[in-house]
Parts: C-alpha cells; structure tokens; sequence
C-alpha cells in the first residue's frame, strides 16, 4: 500500500470546496475558494477577470439568449487579457 505525503496547508495556498446542501426536496451548490493569507498579485488579477466575467454575463442574461452568446460575452475578459479558462 503506498501513501501519499499529506500536504500542509500554508500562506499563499488556496484553498477550495464544493458544498452540497440539501433540505426537503431542495438541493442547492457552492464551490468556494479562500485565500490563506495575501493573494500573489496574479490571483488578485484572476480574482477580477472571473469577476469581469460573472458581471459581463449578468448584464447579457435575459429569456431566449443563447448559451453561445452567453459564454461570448462572459470571456471577453479573458481575451482581452490574453487568458483562457
């Protein structure tokens, strides 16, 4: 049986969940991601283009958009930034 090194968490990691939480026949989904300590500049800069991204997708969302029109609006930040997803 072979091991794995069990990691410590530590100052610049992030760390990430996915919660699920049911109640009655409710079901409801979060992934959650926490800085421990100050974010490197680059996380600072990601943070906001996925920021950018969830506003430019709000301002577009209406009845009968298409998913294609959704996902172009929501990674023009992305392009304008040379990034991808």
């Amino acid at each position: 049986m072979r091991y794995e090194t069990v990691r410590v968490i530590q100052k610049g990691h992030l760390v990430c969940a996915e919660l699920f939480a049911y109640v009655g026949a409710l079901h409801a989904q979060v992934q959650l991601t926490v800085s421990v300590g100050e974010p490197t500049a680059e996380k600072k800069k990601l943070a906001t283009l996925a920021r950018e991204s969830y506003e430019a997708g709000l301002k577009i969302l209406r009845p009968r958009i298409t998913f294609g029109e959704l996902c172009e609006a929501m990674s023009e930040p992305n392009r304008r930034e040379g990034a991808w997803h």
